[in-house]
């Protein structure tokens, strides 16, 4: 089995990523131990109860969290790009998701706030997009590791009530 490394992390489609719903879902294999991924990492962060290995790539990054166990737990990509360079991304813009969303057929969630949408897909993961020069811009793609329903509640929490869409 070949295991996962940067080369691969690196070659992303954050739309299939979005369907997949995390990054083991996406490559169809596990993240089996910290040890088998650290050495491809950039940085890593350690905390009381997990450490982070993020992934740096040109406008954007991929942080995976171990427990202190070193097993798989989550994992989270980050965007940084400005607003003209989000048409080298597939869904860099808010109209790029939604145009996603429609073709694909996707029921998803959509939290709003002052200058944030949150949508949030039926498999758990998230699409963040902060209002930047009058457009909402990629920041944050967080792949499931809470189930629906209690991401769904996460979000409520702190967005309030959601709009269904499409």
């Amino acid at each position: 089995m070949n295991l996962l490394n940067k080369t691969e992390i690196s070659q992303l489609i954050f739309s299939k990523y979005l369907e997949a719903g995390n990054l083991m879902s996406y490559f169809g294999q596990e993240i089996v131990h910290i040890d088998n991924l650290k050495k491809y990492s950039d940085e890593q962060w350690l905390s009381k109860s997990e450490e982070v290995l993020t992934f740096d790539f040109d406008g954007w990054s991929a942080n995976v969290t171990f427990t202190k166990n070193g097993s798989y737990h989550s994992d989270s990509l980050d965007f940084f790009f400005s607003t003209n360079d989000a048409n080298k991304y597939t869904i860099g813009l808010y109209e790029d998701l939604q145009r996603f969303i429609l073709s694909s057929g996707i029921n998803v969630n959509l939290f709003v706030s002052d200058n944030e949408l949150v949508f949030l897909f039926k498999n758990a993961a998230s699409a963040h997009y902060l209002l930047q020069n009058d457009r909402y811009v990629l920041r944050k793609l967080s792949g499931a590791f809470l189930d629906y329903a209690q991401t769904y509640a996460y979000y409520k929490k702190i967005y309030g009530e959601s709009t269904s869409i499409f």
